[in-house]
């Protein structure tokens, strides 16, 4: 494994500047709705929260730093006093989690509530710019005819389609059935599911993760399963905020 600098088109995004500026923000009326709703399923104990160490070094001493989260979502994001690792103490349990990211999170924090032609043109062009960084520093080739993509949290599989174009064999792997069915009708193979579905892909060249890693429960079991759906030569892209 090698760490690298962050692709270039994507600093902008994560500066703190611009952070800070859409923070307690919701946009549109798409949000506000799937707050409310999961608010109401949270209170009415459809979705439980429990507690949780760090997920780095298993360390329970911290400190708290924001009781907020970016839509206004109560939260408690806690720096880790052993290891400089930031986490929610308290997260959704496994079972609440697959709910959440399948009926609440794309409409709440996106604003999105069924995928467009628009939205997935969109993440295409962060699928080219994602693609251009991977020939920069040598890990895929001009042809990819053979070579196995599979792009966990795919959304609708935009991401992937630069690759396809390319000659590649992708799969997408992911919990909305809404955007599972828009990304088939664009011509990508889609799975639902979470991480675990990697158990069921052997060999694969490259696995990309973008800003998907730390929505995943259990770190350490999530890279044993990347790195057992590896082929021997095969590659993981990962992008955290």
């Amino acid at each position: 494994m090698r760490t690298v600098h962050i692709p270039i088109f994507e600093r902008s995004r994560l500066r703190s500047k611009v952070r800070i500026q859409e923070t307690f923000r919701i946009k549109t009326d798409t949000q506000k709705s799937y707050f409310h709703a999961f608010c109401d399923a949270l209170e009415k104990g459809h979705l439980k929260q429990v507690e949780v160490c760090c997920p780095v070094c298993g360390s329970n001493e911290f400190q708290l730093i924001a009781t907020k989260d970016r839509v206004g979502l109560d939260v408690a994001t806690v720096l880790c006093l052993d290891c400089p690792t930031m986490y929610s103490r308290k997260r959704l349990d496994e079972s609440s989690l697959e709910h959440f990211y399948s009926q609440f999170y794309r409409g709440m924090y996106g604003g999105i509530e069924s995928p467009t032609k628009d939205w997935f043109d969109q993440q295409s062009r962060i699928g080219r710019n994602v693609l251009a960084w991977l020939d920069e520093v040598g890990i895929t080739k001009p042809t990819m005819d053979g070579i196995r993509v599979v792009d966990v949290g795919t959304g609708a599989g935009g991401l992937l389609h630069p690759f396809l174009q390319r000659g590649a064999s992708v799969i997408g792997i992911d919990q909305d059935e809404k955007f599972l069915v828009f990304g088939r009708s664009m011509g990508i193979d889609m799975m639902r599911g979470g991480i675990e579905r990697l158990k069921e892909i052997e060999g694969a060249d490259l696995v990309i993760l973008k800003d998907v890693l730390e929505h995943l429960p259990n770190l350490q079991n999530a890279l044993e399963v990347i790195r057992s759906s590896l082929s021997p030569t095969g590659h993981c892209f990962i992008q955290v905020p």
